[in-house]
């Protein structure tokens, strides 16, 4: 047997103390049990190099990124900016940093996002805005690849983390998940959208400038994920803005005044919700098709085969790990999206 054909593995899954090392980690497996190619193997190994774990972004815009902490009236808003920006000379693409305890935050170093760590103004160029408003018992970074693909097209994306309903807050430890019926944690989200919106991006700091200086507010879209997407359309009726992206968000009104996409997974149900009245669970079809007959500009659409979180990094990262349990189904909801927003 050949002693150079000592097979490297490309990933190894470290044990959760071990997560903020990971991405030091080596690995290599030895083929023959032998001390030549013990040593042999010793000096053919390689180090594992993060690799990209979605496609290449659709849109022409390099995207960068950056957060940022806001008071609001009641709680802390966590805000993600994602943004078309200028490309700076050696600028190295973000790793992948999960929340401590997300069941695939030992190896997401292993990976880069597609978004660079900076928010280097485009000049003379402001963009749409788009806020994010995630769903229950999900945060943030959940959405990262919906979100960097929008911002490539020309989108600045706000994604919030609500701490009372997220499954993880970096800046506020004490809030706990609120297990209050789902459209009143909804009412609660559509007060941080409207907060943001109209006061909240008028604090002081290097981000918020930088913001202003690319972000059109003129020109913004909500856009919700489940609970989020109930908080999108409440806050709507509270905000001056161009048009609501609901995923798999209920709704109780039989009308709506601005223009509407609705996304409806093939579940039938949102998963993990603390249902207590009936209205809870998601709406019919007939409900649907009222509040679209009601809406200006409205679409209806049913992604082919996409689940409630199929299009969220969950997929990417199972189908990284060899898993065939499902397909990741970006795609699928993105191009509805940005068909809309044309």
């Amino acid at each position: 047997m050949n002693p150079l054909s000592a097979s490297v593995p490309l990933f190894v899954i470290p044990s959760l103390p071990e997560v903020y090392t990971s991405s030091k980690k080596h690995s290599f497996k030895v083929i023959e049990n032998s001390p030549i190619t013990q040593i042999t193997a010793l000096f053919f190994y390689r180090k594992t190099v993060p690799q990209l774990l979605t496609p290449s972004l659709s849109g022409s815009f390099p995207v960068g990124h950056t957060s940022f902490v806001v008071k609001g009236p009641k709680n802390l808003i966590g805000i993600d900016i994602y943004s078309p920006t200028q490309k700076v000379k050696g600028a190295e693409l973000l790793e992948y940093t999960l929340y401590p305890g997300h069941p695939f935050s030992p190896i997401a170093k292993r990976f880069t996002t597609q978004s660079f760590e900076n928010l280097c103004p485009i000049e003379d160029k402001k963009f749409p805005v788009i806020l994010l408003s995630h769903g229950f018992g999900f945060e943030p970074g959940d959405y990262r690849p919906l979100c960097e693909e929008l911002s490539s097209h020309g989108f600045v994306v706000l994604a919030l983390c609500h701490p009372f309903s997220a499954a993880y807050s970096s800046f506020d430890h004490t809030t706990e998940i609120d297990e209050l019926p789902g459209h009143k944690v909804a009412a609660k989200q559509a007060k941080d959208i409207a907060y943001i919106l109209s006061s909240g991006l008028s604090q002081k700091g290097t981000a918020f400038k930088a913001l202003s200086q690319i972000a059109d507010f003129n020109k913004a879209y909500l856009l919700g994920h489940g609970l989020g997407g109930t908080a999108s359309l409440l806050a709507a009726g509270k905000t001056s803005i161009k048009g609501c992206i609901n995923i798999d968000g209920f709704w109780e009104e039989e009308s709506f005044t601005h223009p509407l996409l609705t996304l409806i997974s093939k579940q039938k149900q949102i998963p993990s919700l603390p249902l207590e009245e009936e209205k809870d669970t998601l709406f019919a079809r007939e409900r649907l098709e009222k509040i679209h007959h009601n809406a200006p500009s409205s679409k209806l659409h049913f992604p082919r085969e996409a689940g409630y979180d199929d299009f969220l990094i969950q997929p990417f990262l199972e189908q990284a790990l060899g898993k065939k349990t499902r397909s990741p189904l970006l795609h699928e909801v993105l191009k509805p999206i940005l068909d809309f927003l044309e």
